[in-house]
């Protein structure tokens, strides 16, 4: 399956690894190395993950990041697409707006 992810997703992706690789300088690259990790499990295991939401008419499934305790919110389309809308941090108390 090919991933994609959308422009917010890239954003927070990004904002998170510099973040990440500021304040957690004994792993610096444990965000990047969990999100790797998540991506080959959606990709072929896409199914699986737990249901969050459906979102304008998408069923959004979202996978935990579990050491950096990030949520990795997608969708599945068709047989071969899936887009990564978000990621966003499980301590944060909320969910993300998506839609």
């Amino acid at each position: 399956m090919s991933i994609f992810f959308t422009p917010r997703a890239r954003a927070r992706v990004r904002e998170i690894d510099a973040w990440w690789r500021e304040h957690r300088p004994e792993a610096p690259n444990l965000f990047d190395e969990e999100l790797e990790a998540a991506q080959l499990h959606i990709a072929t295991e896409s199914h699986l993950s737990s249901p969050w939401r459906i979102v304008g008419g998408m069923l959004i499934r979202r996978v935990l990041l579990e050491r950096t305790r990030q949520w990795l919110y997608y969708s599945v389309e068709g047989d071969d697409h899936i887009i990564v809308h978000t990621v966003w941090g499980a301590q944060r108390g909320s969910d993300p707006e998506l839609g």
